[in-house]
């Protein structure tokens, strides 16, 4: 098992040609049945900085990428879930790996609009170290509680106090 980005299966198969057809995707289920868990969507945005000397540029480059013909691409190519719910849909809905994180994705929450984000993004990531570490078997799944190695700070939405060596 892997815990993984979209694009990540098929790079997985690109790899090696051995796990076609022995490898799938799911949805992380929720605590409600019937419902997918929330999931994190996106990462970096694309923004224009204030002070750009090209703003018209940089926005006709933001809406160039944004347009159906470049997210189409990035998702038949790259595995990269559209911005576009309904394209996301109509494009990967039916892929036998990536279906179900645009099934997923429905219930995504986006980057928080927070100027501190950057060092979120920067930071360690302790959970996905430590259920790599698991899933490996490189460490051994035991109750254990992660402690923050820094005093409190702001949190981004879903941090639960305590649970991150960032928070």
């Amino acid at each position: 098992m892997m815990i993984a980005l979209p694009w990540e299966a098929n790079s997985a198969l690109a790899a090696n040609k051995k796990l076609t057809g022995k490898i799938g995707t799911f949805p992380i289920p929720s605590h409600t049945a019937g419902q997918t868990a929330p999931v994190f969507l996106g990462g970096s945005d694309l923004a224009i900085p204030a002070g750009s000397a090209n703003k018209d540029l940089a926005y006709e480059w933001v809406k160039l990428m944004l347009s159906e013909k470049y997210q189409t691409r990035l998702a038949k190519e790259n595995g990269a879930i559209p911005a576009s719910a309904n394209l996301g849909q109509t494009v990967l809905g039916n892929d036998p790996l990536l279906g179900s994180m645009v099934k997923s994705s429905s219930n995504g929450e986006i980057t928080p609009n927070d100027p501190t984000w950057a060092a979120v993004e920067a930071g360690s990531n302790p959970l996905k170290d430590m259920m790599t570490k698991i899933l490996s078997g490189k460490e051994r799944a035991a109750p254990r509680r992660l402690r923050p190695t820094r005093g409190p700070r702001r949190r981004g939405p879903g941090v639960v106090p305590g649970s991150c060596r960032t928070c």
